[in-house]
C-alpha cells in the first residue's frame, strides 16, 4: 500500500493509520470468508493488536515493552465505514481505559521477579484459553533507505509466528513510503492463503471509495 494513502484515508477518517490498517483487514477477512462460502451476519473475528508501551528515550538495555489489545473485527458488517467507526471506538475507548497496562504490569513484574514460570503460565493460559481468533500487528518503520553493503532494502515484509491451533497471523509493517503486509498462516488451516493479498487491496479500495462518496 502507499503509505501517503494510508495517512489520507487516516485524516480524513479522524482516526489513526492503525484504525485504517485493521479496517482493511476486516474488509479483508469478510472477502475471503464470502469467497468460502462462509455465513457471516453477525460475525466478529477477536484480533489481538500488539502495543508499544515505551514511552520517552529509547532505553537500549531494555528489550521491547509490548502489551496487548484485545479488538473485535466486524467482518459480518457490509459497510467500510462502519467497520471503520466501530474499530476507531473500540480503540478509543481502549486508549482511554489503558486497557494495555494490565498486561504490561504482569510482564514487568515477570521480569522483575526472574520468573520464567509466570511467563510460562502466562502463555499457557492463553493458549488454553483461546480468547483471539488471529494476531493483527502494524509497525511503523523508517522512511528513510537502508542498505546492506551497498545493497538497497526496496520492501520489507514482516513476518509473524503462529501459536499453537492459531490459523493466521498478519503484520503490516511501513517502510520508504509504503506499507507492506506479511501473511503467515497453518497450511492445513487456511490452504487458500495465497488468496489474500489481492484481498487486501480490494479492502483498501472499498474503504477509499466509501470515504470518496461521503464526501
Amino acid at each position: 500500500m502507499d503509505l501517503h494513502e494510508v495517512r489520507d484515508l487516516r485524516k480524513r477518517l479522524d482516526g489513526s493509520l492503525n484504525d485504517v490498517v485493521l479496517a482493511v483487514v476486516a474488509g479483508t477477512l469478510r472477502r475471503f470468508l464470502q469467497l468460502r462460502g462462509a455465513k457471516l451476519r453477525g460475525l466478529d473475528l477477536r484480533a489481538v493488536i500488539p502495543v508499544d508501551m515505551r514511552g520517552g528515550s529509547v532505553d537500549l538495555h531494555v528489550g521491547n515493552r509490548v502489551s496487548s489489545w484485545f479488538v473485535d473485527l466486524p467482518v459480518g458488517e457490509s459497510r467500510p465505514l462502519r467497520r471503520f467507526e466501530r474499530i476507531r471506538a473500540q480503540t478509543r475507548r481502549l486508549k482511554r481505559s489503558e486497557a494495555a497496562q494490565a498486561i504490561d504490569g504482569f510482564m514487568r513484574f515477570a521480569d522483575w521477579t526472574g520468573s520464567t514460570g509466570l511467563t510460562f503460565l502466562g502463555v499457557n493460559l492463553i493458549g488454553a484459553l483461546r480468547p483471539y481468533n488471529l494476531i493483527v500487528t502494524n509497525v511503523h518503520g523508517p522512511q528513510f533507505p537502508l542498505y546492506l553493503q551497498g545493497a538497497p532494502l526496496r520492501e520489507f515484509y514482516p513476518l509473524l509466528p503462529l501459536f499453537e491451533r492459531q490459523g493466521l497471523a498478519i503484520a503490516a509493517m511501513s517502510y520508504l513510503g509504503r506499507v507492506c503486509f506479511g501473511l503467515s498462516a497453518d497450511w492445513d488451516v487456511v490452504a487458500d492463503v495465497h488468496e489474500l493479498p489481492g484481498v487486501v487491496a480490494e479492502s483498501l479500495t472499498e474503504l477509499r471509495t466509501a470515504t470518496d462518496l461521503r464526501r
